[in-house]
Parts: structure tokens; sequence; C-alpha cells
């Protein structure tokens, strides 16, 4: 007798899966953007994981971007009801949340995907002994507590200017905790990321992330400006070389890092001392005006790049 029933429920099984292939080709696939997923090529074009036969009542599942391929987190879908009973041939509830052939002390029994081996009356068990029923989980229940966890977006790290303050790299956000991720000077950092208890990434993976975030050195702040033209007297040009004093033609402030100095314009026979900006005037300069231009340059430091300004004075020969 036990076998005979064997036998007609495997034709049973046999037909259902069958139906469902047909109705996997028959039916057309329902559009997936309220399933609350956007892939992140920004084709928003989605099908069900499940396949074409999709019905009314919600579920978990997941959907893929037919543009890209990529698939989503377990979002939320439909159920998928193919025999009219009212439970969901996938996880063997129905809407209110009664699992199929489940007897009231919580066991459940029947050969669903989501199932054990606990007994039903279909099968011969008892409702008091039966194994992979509502308490103690099937593989699909898993699932399901799987994709109930909210999603987490991965935080990405910023490119900073340094500003002599602390600053933020990697934002706080929802559903994880974040570290290493403050700092003062220019420099590459690496945040670390935890998830919070009931949440996942929006990769699907739950394992801390490391992010890395910089603060780049700031633009040189140096100024230079001019402060007047000099004039010599050719009678002692004449004789020897003359040397003017920088801090006489021009004034530099704001610099951070060492100042060096190299000649842009003049006539060959003046000259700049590259470490201090004075000007040398040659002897046998002849009378005249001279337009002389000089670049300032401040090395910068850790914090600051190299920067540089060019100022332009007249050197009179009288």
């Amino acid at each position: 007798m036990k076998t005979r029933m064997f036998r007609g429920f495997s034709l049973i099984t046999a037909l259902v899966v069958a139906s469902v292939s047909i109705m996997m080709i028959l039916k057309p696939v329902t559009a997936h953007a309220v399933a609350g997923w956007t892939c992140g090529c920004g084709k928003q074009v989605m099908v069900s994981e499940f396949g074409n036969y999709i019905d009314k009542t919600f579920h978990y599942e997941r959907v893929k971007c037919k543009t890209c391929g990529k698939h989503s987190d377990w979002v939320k879908g439909y159920h998928i009801d193919l025999d009219g009973d009212t439970y969901c041939d996938l996880c063997q509830y129905d809407a209110k949340g009664n699992k199929k052939n489940a007897t009231k002390d919580g066991s459940s029994g029947g050969a669903g995907s989501s199932g054990g081996s606990g007994g039903t009356s279909d099968n011969g068990g008892s409702s008091g002994d039966g194994k992979g029923g509502s308490d103690d989980g099937g593989g699909s229940e898993k699932g399901s507590v799987e994709a109930a966890k909210k999603t987490a977006q991965i935080p990405k790290g910023l490119t900073l200017i340094y500003n002599g303050q602390k600053q933020t790299g990697v934002a706080a956000g929802t559903g994880y905790t974040i570290s290493k991720n403050k700092a003062k000077n220019a420099g590459t950092y690496k945040a670390t990321a935890v998830l919070t208890n009931g949440y996942k990434w929006s990769d699907g993976t739950t394992k801390n992330k490391t992010i890395k975030w910089t603060i780049k050195k700031a633009k040189n702040p140096v100024v230079v400006k001019c402060k007047k033209d000099v004039a010599v007297q050719y009678t002692k040009l004449a004789k020897t070389k003359q040397t003017i004093n920088s801090k006489d033609l021009f004034e530099i402030t704001k610099a951070v890092g060492k100042v060096n100095y190299t000649m842009v314009k003049a006539n060959k026979k003046i000259g700049v001392n590259k470490n201090t900006g004075d000007i040398v005037l040659k002897s046998g300069l002849p009378k005249g005006t001279y337009t002389v231009k000089v670049k300032v340059t401040a090395a910068g430091d850790k914090n600051y790049k190299s920067g540089s300004k060019t100022v332009t004075f007249k050197v009179k020969v009288q």
C-alpha cells in the first residue's frame, strides 16, 4: 500500500514540475522595478531569478539586470503559487504566514523545498516528532532569515584637501560602525567599516570593509609683492659690482617651506642670489633702466605643495 502511495505521489510531483516548466515558458515576465533594487549600470531592466511564473503575493527573491547580468540582493518580490492551493510553491507558506500541512505544535512535514523530514498525515509521520518543521527551520527558512537582513550601503572614501583641521574621510551611515576615518595631515588612510547586527552589505557580503581615503596637500599660500624700484649710481658701478638687498625690492609672506630664487628676465650683467634673493649688478653695466623678473619658489612641506610667484621690478643705473 505504501509503495502505491509513493508511486502516486511521484507521479503528481512529476506533473507539477512539468506544469512549472510550461508556465515558465508561457507566462510573461512581470516588471520588477517594485522589488526595490536598481542596478548600478543605470539601465534598470530586471528579470526574476525564479523565472516567468510570478504570482501576486509577496515573497523574497532575487532579480537580475538584463543589461549587465548582475544579480541583486534578496529583495521583496513575489510568492509563487501554481497549483492554486494558496501556498507558495517555494516556501510552503500562505499569505497569512501559515505553513502548508503544519500541525498545531509547530511541526511540519511534506516534501516541500523548505520543509524537513517532519511527519504529516501524507507521509505517515506523527505530528509530535516531526523534524524540519517551522520551529527548527528548513533550508528556505534560513534563506528567508538571511533575506530579511537589512541592507547597508558600502561607504565610499573621500578625497579631501588639507585645511589644518581634523577631517572625516569616510562618513558614518546606517547599518555599520566606522573607525579610522578621521585625520588632520595630508596622506592616504584606511578606515574600517563593521556591520551592525541584522545588516548585510549591498554586495551581499558580511565581512568588514576596508575603505581607502585621502587628504591631499594644500596649495602653497606664498605671496610676493614688489615694494619699489631702485636706482644705483653709475660712478660706483663702474668701479665694482653692486648688491641690492632683496628686502628693499620685494616682500614675501605666508611661504611654507624653504624659499629660493631664480632669475627669469634681466640684462646678462644682472644676477640673483638663489638663497637670499639679493640682486647683483656686475661692474660695467651701462646707464639705463632695466626690467628684472625673479621667480620666488617656496618648497612646501608634508601638508603643502611647492608653490611659486614671479615678481617684477625696475633697476635704474644713473
